[in-house]
């Protein structure tokens, strides 16, 4: 009411039924209603920039997974790495001189790169399969 102190002389006056306190009641109705809709709408604008923030934070990731441009993670890329090393290892073994640098060279004409690591990220699980593949036709088991 903005009162520090209750009048209680004012108070025992706010009983009566006047058109002097219908109309002070009211008024102070509306000043907490208005008060409630300063706080609703700071609130909602808060809300809304909250939104925003959030909406331009999805569009950025949106954009960096759908982006066709995007290349494998530094994970994968060491499953790659790995996956060429357990296939380059055996046919090193079998030809007796070193076979990594034909594997990665398999591996790079099939997916038109010049590094396994600018694979792109949606070739990645073709390219898993395709490794897997080769090496069960070297020895007939799961490696990776």
């Amino acid at each position: 009411e903005g009162r520090l102190t209750a009048d209680p002389d004012f108070n025992a006056l706010l009983t009566q039924n006047t058109p002097a306190v219908q109309a002070y009641q009211m008024l102070q109705a509306m000043a907490r209603l208005a008060r409630q809709q300063i706080l609703l709408e700071a609130r909602q604008e808060s809300q809304q920039a909250q939104l925003r923030d959030h909406e331009q934070r999805l569009e950025s990731i949106e954009a960096t997974l759908g982006d066709p441009g995007r290349t494998i993670t530094p994970e994968q890329a060491s499953q790659i790495s790995q996956a060429v090393k357990a296939i380059a290892l055996i046919l090193s073994k079998r030809s007796g001189s070193n076979q990594y640098g034909s594997v990665y060279g398999e591996l790079y004409r099939k997916f038109g790169i010049t590094g396994y690591k600018l694979l792109p990220a949606h070739k990645f699980s073709e390219a898993i399969t395709w490794l897997t593949e080769w090496h069960q036709s070297l020895v007939g088991e799961e490696p990776f």
